[in-house]
């Protein structure tokens, strides 16, 4: 049995999704860590360091919305 072209680029479509779906939960688990531990400095009173954790989370998740918005681009 053979494979048609639409259902080769469909199985490619969800392996790409599947893929996204993967890096978008690893970073989003990554990134509520680091608002944890911003959360933990920012609640003892050391300011700069929860200022810090939560910069670092925002940039990753501006990097990684980025990279999707390109993708989505094409």
């Amino acid at each position: 049995m053979s494979l048609t072209d639409r259902e080769i680029r469909m199985s490619h479509t969800i392996d790409d999704l599947a893929t996204d779906l993967g890096k978008l939960r690893r970073t989003v688990s990554q990134q509520v860590d680091l608002l944890t531990d911003g959360l933990d400095a920012l609640r003892a009173g050391r300011y700069a360091v929860a200022e810090e954790f939560m910069e670092r989370a925002r940039d990753s998740l501006a990097k990684r919305l980025a990279e999707q918005e390109s993708r989505t681009d094409r």
